[in-house]
């Protein structure tokens, strides 16, 4: 479900430094990547600039998250790619925690330290419902009203 979401639109991270410049195309959906030495708008429509030691750093820490907030970090696409880059910094968030391993989420001390946030659950399953009847989410809804 989540590779068939990047059907046709690649990532593509470029590191940067003062010696060398490479790109490599993330196809999530078909689950393979490539380096590149050239890159454009067409071809790669989801760009994102990142200095080389943030990028070594975060690969070989495997700190994912770290990609979406660098400071370092430069993204180029147009507005209608905007989920997709999304998506893939949530997917970045989601690897790093381990909620993608069906063997990390389903132990008793995962689903326990959940039924200790029930209200949270209840507030999830209500938010879901609310926007499969269509209505969309407001984040003031769920603030303490003043």
């Amino acid at each position: 479900f989540i590779r068939l979401f990047f059907k046709e639109h690649p990532i593509t991270i470029i590191g940067e430094s003062e010696t060398q410049t490479l790109g490599v195309h993330l196809d999530i959906y078909q689950k393979n990547f490539k380096i590149i030495n050239k890159w454009d708008s067409e071809n790669n429509p989801i760009q994102i600039y990142v200095n080389n030691y943030v990028l070594n750093d975060l690969w070989a820490k495997r700190h994912w998250n770290s990609l979406g907030v660098s400071k370092r970090l430069r993204i180029r696409l147009k507005r209608k790619d905007v989920k997709y880059y999304a998506a893939f910094n949530r997917l970045n968030n989601a690897l790093e925690v381990g909620s993608l391993q069906a063997r990390y989420v389903f132990t008793w001390r995962y689903l326990s330290a959940y039924l200790n946030r029930w209200r949270e659950i209840l507030l999830y399953i209500n938010i879901i419902v609310l926007r499969l009847v269509g209505r969309k989410f407001k984040y003031e809804d769920y603030l303490p009203s003043r």
